[in-house]
């Protein structure tokens, strides 16, 4: 029990903090959000499902995932 809070707590802080960073530049907004990612469903499935969910954080992943997805492609064609 105390196991999963602690994730549900480390995951909604990434989301938290994560947020913030979408306005102060010095804190990485998606880097937090894939922690959050990872921590949320150990901890609480509820939050993993908003999470995944949620349109305004879904946006940003995706846009992270198809730029990762395409440097990977380029360094293999290479």
């Amino acid at each position: 029990m105390l196991k999963k809070t602690i994730f549900t707590v480390l995951g909604l802080l990434a989301v938290v903090i994560g947020t913030v960073g979408i306005v102060v530049p010095l804190l990485p907004t998606v880097p937090l959000y894939v922690l959050a990612l990872y921590l949320l469903p150990k901890g609480s499935g509820r939050f993993a499902e908003w999470f995944a969910g949620n349109e305004f954080c879904r946006k940003r992943l995706e846009r992270y995932t198809r730029k990762r997805e395409a440097q990977n492609t380029a360094k293999d064609g290479s």
